[in-house]
């Protein structure tokens, strides 16, 4: 079986590309885990709290920005809670996830109808 070039540059293009999305995705998660991490050494503080949800929303969560991909929106949102769970105790969970539910409730969704 031959393999022309343009071929053989399409499939390493592809995994070049797999493999870049799958560094970017393990790069938010461990951001995000030393975030927590942080917190969590600081005491959970209410002010460190809401510094790092305002920069969630105010960044990536951001629902009227164009230049944040949805595939980054939905990553997040698939790992925040499991992330979470590894440094929290069930009332530093659901404090937090209530907080990071209120920003979601502000992305506008209008687009989507």
């Amino acid at each position: 079986m031959l393999i022309t070039v343009a071929e053989l540059c399409a499939a390493l293009y592809t995994m070049s590309q797999t493999y870049f999305v799958h560094c970017v995705v393990q790069l938010i998660r461990r951001v995000l885990r030393q975030s927590f991490i942080l917190l969590q050494r600081r005491g959970w503080l209410p002010s460190d709290t809401s510094r790092l949800t305002d920069v969630l929303h105010v960044t990536v969560l951001d629902g009227l920005s164009d230049h944040i991909p949805d595939g980054i929106r939905f990553h997040l949102d698939d790992i925040f809670i499991e992330e979470l769970d590894r440094t929290a105790d069930a009332a530093q969970v659901n404090t937090f996830t209530s907080e990071y539910a209120l920003i979601l409730c502000l992305i506008d969704v209008s687009e989507f109808n």
